[in-house]
């Protein structure tokens, strides 16, 4: 089965309907795939949270080399 998504995967290929190996958005939409959404909205959370961080560090390190 394959499996799409990182770092938590949120769309697989649902068993007898989906072409093998074929796992995507379009196929999701259009039932030929497995939509996770719980999967889906852990993944928006931790890059949600990447980018939090991200910024905070940038925003240390300039408040560092402005004082």
């Amino acid at each position: 089965m394959l499996v799409k998504g990182f770092p938590f995967p949120y769309i697989s290929d649902y068993h007898g309907i989906s072409v093998s190996g074929a796992a995507d958005l379009v196929g999701a939409l259009m039932g030929e795939d497995l939509f996770h959404p719980d999967a889906f909205a852990w993944n928006v959370a931790f890059y949600f949270v990447e980018c939090v961080l991200l910024w905070l560090a940038f925003r240390r390190r300039d408040a560092r080399l402005s004082a």
